[in-house]
């Protein structure tokens, strides 16, 4: 379908039945919508500057799944990529660290056309319930998946009961 009526069409139809004063109204509106598109874009830079290395460092930092079983809990890294060597597990109290950092080095006569992940560092530190049985912590990278079992200490296993409702 086409528009028989064109800009100078409409504008004549609303100063019109507005009146002189609404061409004036018009140009105001569109200065203040010019004025308002660079605020937002100003404010949006300056989000993006101010939150650049927070939001890099999440975005790198993988996926991760937590299992509670009966006998312990199971956290499970999405990490492809790398070696089991790449990987330091570290643990200072209750608090367990998983970390990395890599770079890969640009290979001589290859000429990278599209780069949508790196091989880079992360850090996540995660808290241990104080069920969890420090000396028996193990860890296994296998086809892009870093598991780390921690069992629990044998009296946290037996803590659950049925309670009877009177």
């Amino acid at each position: 379908m086409h528009n028989k009526w064109n800009n100078n069409d409409r504008k004549k139809a609303f100063s019109e039945f507005f009146g002189s004063d609404f061409e004036d109204v018009r140009k105001e509106f569109t200065k203040l919508g010019k004025e308002l598109k660079k605020e937002f874009e100003k404010a949006a830079h300056e989000f993006k500057t101010r939150t650049k290395d927070h939001m890099e460092f999440y975005d790198k930092i993988p996926p991760m799944n937590l299992i509670e079983t009966n006998d312990g809990y199971r956290m499970e890294l999405a990490v492809p990529g790398y070696t089991k060597e790449d990987f330091k597990i570290n643990l200072e109290g209750h608090n367990l660290t998983v970390s990395l950092d890599i770079t890969r080095a640009e290979v001589e006569g290859e000429k990278v056309h599209r780069k949508e992940f790196d091989y880079s560092k992360f850090s996540r530190k995660y808290h241990l319930p104080e069920a969890a049985n420090l000396e028996s912590i193990e860890a296994k990278y296998d086809n892009g998946l870093l598991v780390i079992s921690i069992h629990k200490k044998e009296e946290a296993k037996h803590q659950s009961r049925d309670i009877n409702v009177e």
